[in-house]
């Protein structure tokens, strides 16, 4: 279930020259409003070459939630990520 609540951030993975977790990364410290080496890296919330296999393997509609740095984020498989207010719930 996808947030009631609008995007904080909302960025195109498919136009970035940069590695999905490093995308992810960036846009929840735009959310933020820190430098993205603040953050806790990734692959310390999930492994994000699992995430970037996801992704590039996706073959019908897919969308992976999680939570990263208090942010609900949600990576579509049509290149989407997706960074929402700390106080919005990814639901059930």
């Amino acid at each position: 279930m996808y947030p009631d609540t609008v995007a904080r951030v909302c960025r195109d993975v498919d136009d970035l020259d940069e590695p999905l977790a490093v995308a992810v990364t960036r846009a929840v410290a735009d959310a933020k409003g820190v430098d993205p080496t603040t953050l806790r890296p990734l692959d310390r919330t999930l492994p994000s070459d699992a995430l970037t296999d996801l992704y590039d393997d996706a073959e019908t509609e897919l969308a992976v939630q999680f939570e990263y740095a208090d942010h609900p984020v949600t990576v579509h498989d049509e290149g989407v990520v997706r960074v929402y207010p700390t106080d919005a719930s990814l639901g059930d």
